[in-house]
């Protein structure tokens, strides 16, 4: 099952943390921030939602972001960032990355 996940799978999971990695709980706005974040890497990454994680490599994950910094600011860049390496961590938390 795990090598089945998808990256709009494991958003879906993030998304629905509450809590921070020290278990501290998120406030409603930084929430809302996780969404927007999320909502971007949909937006501009073809097939995201679609595309199993066991797939994604870091060449992908390069090119994306290179092409991404010339779109927006830092705090967003960032934030998108952030968005997806919490999404790959409960991927390997799963199992289904290295």
């Amino acid at each position: 099952m795990s090598a089945k996940l998808t990256l709009g799978a494991l958003a879906e999971i993030y998304l629905a943390r509450r809590t921070r990695r020290d278990g501290s709980e998120l406030k409603p706005r930084a929430l809302e921030y996780r969404q927007r974040t999320v909502d971007t890497l949909r937006r501009h990454w073809s097939g995201f939602d679609d595309l199993p994680v066991s797939q994604v490599s870091y060449e992908d994950c390069a090119t994306f972001f290179d092409k991404m910094r010339h779109r927006y600011s830092e705090t967003p860049f960032n934030g998108m960032l952030e968005s997806l390496r919490g999404i790959f961590q409960i991927g390997i938390s799963l199992g289904a990355c290295e």
